[in-house]
């Protein structure tokens, strides 16, 4: 008998007796204890498995493998949520050879080309169990990028993908804030994506074979236009429910506290925010907790002792996650300054607290704040970017009862966007695509 219209009986014999659609989802990184893309997959795939029996491929390139132990660890403890099954796709000797050497100076480009290695591995596994037992369909989850579509799209089945990013590239004026020794990967990676975006004929090729595509940013939309598909917005990282969270207010007179937050490296721009403060600090009182760490965070402590901010700036360093939420929690405003993100988590959290968010109009983060929960900067040069951000910070200050408006709106945004609404709308798609009995 034909194979494919074997596994056609089969999947309607199934949906027949009522049996759950057995789905395949590619989530190589995929963790119940970390955040951004682990998270991502792990908290898509559990709550899809709610309705469907959901197959995880997942892997780790990393010496050790340390994200598997993890995994492995959790569900030696805990078990995993009802619905999933995790199968391991383990990396060969190659590849490992390979992701090392993408740690030599200059060479970074070569992880990329490990992690396809990966994916073509776990299509090999994909294949098997496919050929054992029938996927009714099959999704690329994680890593978000667009760059690299994996290969489940050639299993003959409706193939699902996204959401998707990359697509946005920096302003070159931003260039200038980079050292010599930094420049070298925001220009290549640039000058990679636009190529990329135009000539990948891979990821063409599994857009127009996808049923159904997921894309975080309207630069992404337009990528996947120009690729001649549709595709619907969809942010790929959910907030928590914020439950009987009350809208943050900031008394007359009284200092308003702000917090940033993430990894201290050129691409997340603080400096911007140090010179938009001292721009500011004249006109109010004020406060900014700084979470995380990194290579530039002693630059940063000279540039804003410098400029006279020392006694206004609290450093935290990295915290763990619970204590970090709680510094979050004690503020009135999220400042993040990023220049290129997909959704940066900690923009979704400050929302399911209440804290109305002051960022770029790119990337997730553009797509994630709106006019009820924030203020967004153009991002255009290092100048607009300072003077945008200085001025949103005078308007949280000067004008009566704005941030108690946004904060509210962040606690409601917070519920549009949320985990459960995110796996909603894929699984919605899955049904409208579900084979369906002949």
């Amino acid at each position: 008998m034909n194979k494919n219209r074997k596994h056609r009986e089969e999947l309607a014999l199934s949906s027949s007796l009522g049996k759950r659609l057995r789905v395949l989802i590619s989530a190589f990184s995929f963790s119940p204890s970390r955040g951004s893309e682990g998270a991502v997959g792990w908290n898509i795939a559990t709550l899809l498995a709610r309705d469907f029996d959901v197959t995880v491929l997942t892997g780790d390139l990393k010496a050790g493998e340390p994200y598997r132990k993890e995994l492995e660890e959790y569900a030696l403890a805990n078990g995993y949520p009802p619905g999933i099954s995790v199968r391991h796709v383990r990396p060969t000797n190659l590849i490992k050879t390979i992701e090392k050497l993408h740690h030599l100076p200059g060479q970074w480009w070569l992880y990329y080309h490990a992690y396809r290695l990966w994916q073509l591995e776990a299509y090999r596994v994909a294949s098997r169990l496919h050929d054992d037992s029938p996927f009714a369909l099959c999704h690329q989850l994680t890593f978000i990028g667009y760059r690299e579509p994996g290969y489940l799209w050639k299993l003959g089945i409706p193939f699902f993908w996204g959401p998707i990013a990359g697509a946005d590239t920096m302003p070159p004026a931003f260039y200038r804030m980079f050292s010599l020794r930094e420049i070298f990967r925001p220009l290549s990676r640039d000058l990679l994506n636009h190529i990329q975006k135009r000539t990948s004929v891979r990821a063409r090729r599994a857009a127009r074979t996808a049923s159904k595509i997921w894309v975080v940013s309207e630069s992404d939309k337009m990528m996947v236009k120009r690729w001649g598909c549709e595709s619907d917005l969809l942010l790929e990282t959910g907030a928590a429910n914020p439950g009987d969270i009350m809208p943050k207010e900031l008394a007359a007179g009284a200092t308003l506290k702000m917090v940033w937050s993430g990894l201290m490296v050129s691409r997340k721009a603080f400096p911007l925010m140090i010179e938009a403060l001292a721009r500011a600090t004249h006109a109010l009182p004020w406060q900014l907790d700084v979470l995380g760490d990194g290579p530039l965070r002693e630059q940063w402590t000279s540039l804003a002792n410098n400029l006279g901010l020392h006694s206004h700036l609290n450093w935290h360093g990295n915290l763990p996650r619970s204590a970090a939420m709680e510094v979050m929690n004690s503020c009135h405003v999220l400042v993040h300054t990023g220049l290129r993100e997909g959704t940066p988590h900690v923009v979704i959290e400050a929302l399911s607290l209440g804290l109305p968010v002051i960022c770029h109009d790119a990337c997730g983060m553009g797509v994630a704040v709106n006019s009820t929960c924030g203020i967004k900067i153009p991002l255009l040069d290092p100048e607009t970017s300072i003077k945008g951000f200085a001025s949103a910070i005078l308007q949280m200050r000067d004008q009566p009862g704005l941030l108690a408006r946004f904060s509210a709106g962040a606690l409601e945004r917070a519920r549009q966007l949320g985990w459960t609404g995110i796996a909603a709308q894929i699984a919605n798609a899955y049904r409208e695509n579900a084979p369906s009995i002949p």
